[in-house]
């Protein structure tokens, strides 16, 4: 009997220990946060405010982008603000302009019809994967031609994942050929499986360590997109890319 009393004091240390530590742990984590919150802030006070740091301007072509010489003899790049952020729109319209759609394949009539409202006289394209690729040297009937993922038919949880993204392309008078990748956030199960496989991987080209998970999805990408895109010997094309987290990889 005399032994309840003495284990219950220890249960009652025990639990209090447990307590001061997660406290301390806590005590820890929101001064830490707050810390870095502070540094955060220090740091955005010291940089330019968009209008006066020379990367904008208000008098750029009708493209959005105009090029000076810096002094130092390199081409100085100026975007248009409002330029900057009718892109940001154009890049926040997968996922929401139809709800409930998981592939942009779904979304691409109202997306195009969003672009003609405001003023783009270009078209709008994704890359069918659930078919051959086209080629006028070899007759379409015969079997020469894999399917679109050149392997096996794609599942659907992952076509819906890879149709994450539409291409604008536009051929201005002056023969310039402008394609734009606007590509969406997380948006499906598969896209958080994705961002979780966030182990690094040393790419020997560009010698660097990437994020496995967003790298292995830039390539996919890449590869569904590279036969609609103008020829890198085409010194009349320029090709852009904006939207989220892929895109990242994409770029490099």
């Amino acid at each position: 009997m005399n032994n309840l009393p003495r284990a219950s004091t220890a249960a009652s240390r025990q639990h209090n220990r447990k307590y001061f530590a997660a406290a301390c742990i806590t005590s820890a984590a929101a001064a830490a946060s707050l810390y870095v919150r502070k540094w955060r802030d220090g740091k955005l006070h010291e940089l330019q405010e968009a209008q006066t740091s020379g990367v904008f301007t208000a008098t750029a072509e009708k493209s959005g982008i105009s090029t000076t010489n810096t002094k130092n003899g390199n081409v100085g790049i100026h975007r248009d603000l409002n330029v900057l952020a009718t892109t940001v729109a154009r890049a926040g319209l997968m996922g929401t302009s139809v709800p409930g759609a998981k592939s942009v394949k779904h979304e691409l009539d109202t997306i195009r019809k969003w672009h003609q409202d405001n003023g783009f006289t270009g078209g709008l394209v994704l890359r069918e994967l659930t078919e051959p690729l086209f080629d006028a040297t070899v007759d379409m009937d015969e079997d020469e031609i894999e399917g679109g993922d050149d392997v096996e038919p794609i599942p659907h949880h992952e076509l819906w994942q890879r149709e994450c993204y539409y291409l604008y392309y536009e051929l201005r008078p002056n023969g310039e050929i402008r394609q734009q990748i606007f590509c969406r956030g997380t948006t499906l199960y598969a896209d958080m499986r994705t961002c979780v496989n966030a182990k690094m991987v040393y790419d020997d080209e560009l010698g660097c360590w990437l994020h496995a998970g967003f790298l292995s999805h830039a390539d996919r990408l890449l590869r569904d997109v590279l036969p609609l895109l103008a020829p890198s010997s085409n010194r009349r094309a320029t090709v852009e890319a904006c939207g989220h987290r892929y895109v990242l990889g994409l770029l490099i």
